[in-house]
């Protein structure tokens, strides 16, 4: 339903509504609909009229040549670390404090020839590499984790590659992924993690169900995922290794009418309202309770009743459009 209709039940209901669209009050009382009709749709959806949507995710990411579920943390303190893998095309790793990392390839037995020097403080990391350019990432002076990442670029694809941590100092790193795929430049490198974060929609309310549909079709109920909020943010983690288009189910909060101008208060009339059909009487009658409750207490409060008894009525029910909202793609080929 429309907003121009929610006004004319709301107006109704007020007893201030008169055939040919002659309103009493009319510009007191529609200046507020919009707010009015925005602020109790929420309440309504959250509470007893669930809005239900559809959100997909297509993961496909590269294997880290590391091992499928590699995940180790270490620290460096006076010996090197060392991690290699064949055939690795591109890298990436985070590193905290003051560090010193070289990737390298084996240019014949035990024989290891450096490609690239990383060399951070808490303020920058240059990246010097041999042979060519010397660039300088510039950073908050923070004591933190950084990502780097980037190609490899051995003299023969096929060689061993090594990531070393080295250096004069103790520092942390972790998430350490080798791949076989070179990119285009380096920030398109994939960034490992041993699970990745999928930011929901702004509309996200609350989690109903997933369900994952992989290489051989059949769609099945989806349990091992992680959830994380982060402020007004909330994060759908699922691990590097997991391959398929997931379909998440929500509760959603109901979209947001712009505010007319005052000039025009029907800008926004042929505007659907996203509440489903059955809980619209129940927003006409709580907006009609508000717009009279300093004007008159007996219909308000008459309203406002009625609104109680429309709430208990959509209890258990939810409304089911499903749109589904263009999927995120990290095929990280």
């Amino acid at each position: 339903m429309n907003v121009g209709e929610i006004k004319r039940m709301a107006l109704t209901n007020m007893r201030e509504y008169v055939s040919g669209d002659v309103v009493q009050n009319s510009f007191e009382y529609n200046s507020a609909m919009i707010t009015l009709i925005n602020e109790w749709s929420t309440v309504i959806a959250t509470v007893s009229r669930k809005v239900e949507r559809l959100y997909k995710i297509s993961q496909l990411n590269p294997e880290n040549l590391l091992g499928e579920d590699w995940e180790q943390e270490g620290i460096h303190e006076s010996a090197d670390k060392t991690y290699s893998a064949a055939s690795v095309g591109s890298f990436s790793f985070e590193v905290a404090g003051y560090a010193t990392v070289y990737v390298e390839e084996e240019t014949s037995t035990g024989v290891w020839t450096n490609l690239i020097t990383y060399t951070k403080t808490l303020t920058s990391y240059t990246k010097a590499v041999t042979g060519g350019a010397t660039t300088t990432v510039t950073l908050d002076g923070q004591d933190k984790y950084v990502l780097i990442k980037g190609n490899t670029n051995p003299s023969v694809s096929t060689n061993n590659v090594r990531i070393r941590f080295s250096g004069t100092y103790r520092y942390p790193y972790r998430y350490i992924g080798l791949f076989a795929f070179s990119y285009p430049t380096d920030s398109e490198c994939p960034d490992y993690k041993p699970w990745v974060s999928y930011a929901m929609p702004a509309n996200f309310y609350e989690l109903k169900k997933v369900e994952v549909e992989r290489s051989d079709k059949a769609l099945e109920e989806f349990a091992n995922f992680r959830w994380e909020k982060d402020g007004t943010y909330q994060y759908f983690k699922i691990r590097w290794e997991e391959k398929g288009e997931f379909s998440l189910s929500y509760w959603a909060f109901p979209a947001k009418i712009a505010e007319p101008p005052l000039t025009a208060l029907d800008t926004y009339d042929s505007t659907e309202v996203d509440l489903a059909e059955e809980a619209i009487p129940a927003l006409a009658l709580i907006i009609g309770s508000v717009l009279l409750k300093t004007q008159d207490t007996a219909i308000s409060d008459r309203l406002r009743n009625e609104f109680y008894q429309e709430m208990n009525n959509l209890e258990d029910k939810f409304v089911s459009e499903s749109p589904t909202l263009p999927p995120i793609n990290n095929n990280n080929w």
